[in-house]
């Protein structure tokens, strides 16, 4: 797979050799948007234009979880369970 292929229309991991898929994709091509467009207008509104607001400047700023190419490689992991056996001595 040719990254910088002239007919390559996909986003691809440059480390991985994989194409994303479309929402990891769609997430990593729009994160400047949404950042700057609806997360710093919703910011503004509410805390720098408000009169009257129950959000207080100082309160914390919820995190967008956008989903990058690690969120492909994730895998479930799942409990080991103990084995071990005590002996009485």
């Amino acid at each position: 797979m040719n990254p910088f292929g002239p007919d390559q229309r996909e986003l691809v991991s440059l480390s991985a050799a994989t194409a994303a898929p479309e929402e990891v994709a769609r997430d990593i091509l729009d994160a400047h948007g949404i950042g700057r467009i609806s997360e710093y207008e919703k910011f503004k509104k509410e805390r720098l234009e408000a009169i009257a607001s129950s959000t207080q400047f100082q309160d914390r700023i919820q995190k967008k979880k956008l989903k990058t190419f690690s969120d492909i490689r994730k895998k479930i992991m799942q409990p080991r369970t103990c084995q071990r056996s005590f002996s009485e001595s």
